[in-house]
């Protein structure tokens, strides 16, 4: 026996002559529908290859050293400006007294008698607090203790509107063209992670005597992009200040989201309203109280496409074959079914 019967006699993939073919109008239909399948399986296999997903991770924040930037933007709706007074100190000792006088944050008293208080507070990456109080700060000589003279507060109230706070680190971001080119590149995805849950927040209590405390936690966050996309806005040629291309480095950019919990207690103790169970301690000062923490941890997430091309083409001939798999069968159950009914109808 030769090769050649050899090879014939072990074809597991037979053929059938074309004469002995048989087409019907049942098989034309689901060959379109096989065809309008396919189409949808290819459009679905090529936006699924083009999505951009964020895998995030945690690593030892080794960053230490950079400042934070705070932006407050805070409306007191019953609290002159002249008589707030914004404070801060970290655990090193530091306390910066009335920095709503200085030029980067402004208090702007309003026509309906509240006050704004809106701009920007620089903070060591170190935990501290700082607050916002009546009355004019000072230190006691003897004893260091940081208070506030409220003798003149009388019945005005804490009652507040958060209309934003955001945390990001203190670089000069308008002096530089390729960070902010960076900085709108990532715009999406800092959109759809960075939270800011204290932005919105309202309180009309109308209590004279109420601390209202926030806590907050304070996470470093970067975003790096592993798809080498060009930015829409940057010609391919055009080169960054350090003379390499734009695409040829990975891009990212450092960001600071954080998460906050709620507290607010009468300066002159008794039950609280809501846990009758709970006994205030008497003392402290009317105001609004910010504790901050800052993560050892950062985030680090990572923008990469979901998957490669040796994915795509896998995930296409293997669904491709199988669709194509699916219809075959249909289209023989179609047959036999239609030349059963056919038959029976002819006896």
């Amino acid at each position: 026996m030769s090769l050649a019967q050899k090879l014939l006699k072990i074809d597991a993939f037979t053929k059938t002559k074309d004469d002995v073919r048989i087409r019907t109008r049942s098989g034309g239909l689901i060959t379109i529908m096989l065809l309008l399948t396919s189409l949808i399986l290819i459009i679905n296999e090529w936006k699924m290859f083009n999505t951009i997903q964020i895998i995030p991770s945690l690593v030892v924040d080794r960053d230490r050293n950079k400042r934070m930037n705070m932006f407050l933007d805070i409306d007191f709706l019953n609290m002159p400006c002249d008589y707030l007074y914004l404070d801060m100190m970290d655990e090193s000792g530091e306390i910066q007294l009335d920095i709503t006088g200085t030029e980067n944050c402004q208090k702007t008293q309003l026509s309906d008698g509240s006050c704004n208080v809106k701009g920007n507070v620089y903070l060591n990456r170190l935990q501290g607090h700082f607050h916002f109080a009546p009355g004019k700060p000072y230190q006691n000589p003897v004893t260091g203790q940081h208070s506030h003279d409220i003798q003149e507060y009388g019945n005005k109230n804490f009652d507040h509107k958060i209309n934003k706070i955001s945390f990001d680190y203190d670089e000069d971001l308008t002096s530089n063209n390729d960070n902010k080119l960076i900085q709108s590149f990532f715009e999406g995805s800092i959109n759809q992670v960075i939270s800011e849950p204290l932005t919105g927040t309202e309180v009309l209590d109308g209590d004279s005597y109420k601390q209202y405390s926030y806590f907050l936690k304070i996470v470093p966050t970067r975003f790096e992009d592993l798809t080498k996309r060009p930015h829409p806005n940057r010609h391919k040629s055009e080169l960054l200040l350090d003379g390499t291309s734009h695409d040829s480095k990975i891009k990212k950019v450092e960001k600071i989201q954080y998460t906050a919990t709620t507290h607010s207690k009468p300066i002159n103790g008794g039950r609280d309203e809501d846990h009758p169970n709970t006994l205030h301690q008497r003392g402290g000062i009317p105001g609004m109280f910010f504790v901050f923490d800052i993560s050892s941890l950062k985030i680090i997430n990572k923008l990469q496409y979901r998957m490669n091309w040796y994915g795509f083409i896998l995930n296409l001939l293997s669904s491709l074959g199988g669709i194509f798999a699916l219809y075959t069968v249909l289209d023989k159950v179609a047959y036999k079914t239609i030349n059963y009914y056919r038959l029976k109808k002819d006896q």
